[in-house]
């Protein structure tokens, strides 16, 4: 391989990386930062709610049953971006076998840490469902370019 093609490779690899620090970076920044100034709570206050499904359940039962969607669909939104450029990382410098399983416990490790972090710092709510949702999110980010690769090497 020539050192302009090595260059190169090594020049994307650099963007590769710096997209995906930047949508971790993200991540905090809209959890920790955007949320919060939206949101009337304050510094202190924890909760913790480990019921599985409760924001679904929440979705079709409750009065106010939009807050529940736009929760649900945010946490999703929030971590596609993730599961996308993760996947673009694995998959192209890594080979790896195992994508998908690789982006579900990546997804589910950054989520659960995010949770965690709310909670040790009292920067919000901790809760099961955003950890299934922010999970569900890296997993349509990986779909998602699991669907444009596939597409890509159709049209080649």
């Amino acid at each position: 391989m020539s050192e302009r093609a090595t260059m190169s490779r090594a020049q994307r690899k650099n963007t590769h990386t710096i997209l995906l620090i930047s949508t971790l970076i993200l991540i905090m920044f809209f959890t920790f930062v955007v949320r919060e100034t939206f949101e009337v709570r304050h510094v202190g206050s924890r909760g913790l709610m480990l019921i599985p499904f409760r924001e679904l359940y929440s979705l079709f039962t409750a009065p106010n049953h939009s807050f529940y969607f736009w929760q649900i669909v945010l946490n999703i939104l929030l971590f596609i971006p993730f599961g996308f450029m993760l996947s673009c990382y694995l998959y192209t410098y890594h080979r790896s076998q195992h994508l998908f399983l690789s982006i579900l416990l990546s997804g589910l490790f950054v989520s659960v840490s995010v949770e965690l972090l709310q909670y040790i710092t009292s920067r919000g709510y901790t809760e099961i469902d955003d950890v299934i949702n922010n999970t569900v999110g890296s997993m349509i980010g990986w779909l998602a370019y699991d669907r444009m690769l596939k597409a890509v090497k159709r049209n080649r």
